[in-house]
């Protein structure tokens, strides 16, 4: 199983070295706000071309995707899985920072450090996922 899980590591760290980054989606027209609404802290901070920017220069695109399973979840699969789930975003944070398998198969992330992503990139960037 350790053998495993050090191929899986590899060719997860080969893939997101190697592999280019995925082109940002066409932009969806966002619908004006109602009035007196106050935005969310993921809408009022991250639109979706600069959260695939910040997750392009993360590393993170070389996995995961908007909508569809590359070697990691989608962001659409988190954002259900982790719907209305008390701490979800404290606790997704946590995960991106320390690294793991298990959640969405046995494929492992590895840990993502202050210098692939900074705290309030990691911070937004979940509640950007949240919202998907």
């Amino acid at each position: 199983m350790n053998r495993f899980l050090l191929i899986a590591a590899l060719t997860t760290l080969l893939v997101t070295a190697c592999g280019k980054p995925a082109p940002p989606p066409q932009a969806a027209a966002q619908p004006a706000p109602a009035a007196g609404a106050v935005p969310t802290t993921a809408t009022a901070t991250l639109d979706d071309a600069k959260a695939l920017a910040v997750m392009n220069k993360a590393g993170c695109a070389g996995c995961h995707a908007i909508d569809k399973k590359i070697l990691g979840p989608s962001y659409a699969d988190v954002a259900k899985k982790r719907k209305g789930e008390q701490g979800a975003a404290a606790m997704l944070v946590k995960k991106i920072r320390e690294g793991g398998a298990g959640a969405y198969g046995s494929i492992p992330m590895p840990p993502n450090s202050t210098s692939q992503i900074s705290d309030d990139d990691l911070k937004a960037m979940v509640d950007w996922v949240l919202t998907k």
